[in-house]
């Protein structure tokens, strides 16, 4: 599976602390390493807001049925 960045999760307020975390700026590791964890932690990361957001889309949905 490859890696696409998404352009919505500029907005999410907590990306930089994955980015920052995944990077490991005191880690001794090639460039292509990094960028591949980093990539493998984006996606994890992306997957979570996915699902939560699919979550809370259905919750509004049952909500919307009840107050019909």
């Amino acid at each position: 599976m490859s890696f696409r960045f998404e352009n919505n999760w500029l907005k999410e307020p907590n990306l930089e602390e994955v980015v920052v975390d995944s990077w490991g700026v005191n880690d001794n590791i090639k460039i292509v390493d990094r960028v591949a964890r980093c990539a493998n932690k984006l996606k994890g990361w992306g997957r979570r807001k996915r699902t939560k957001f699919k979550e809370e889309v259905d919750a509004c949905v049952r909500e919307m049925e009840i107050l019909r």
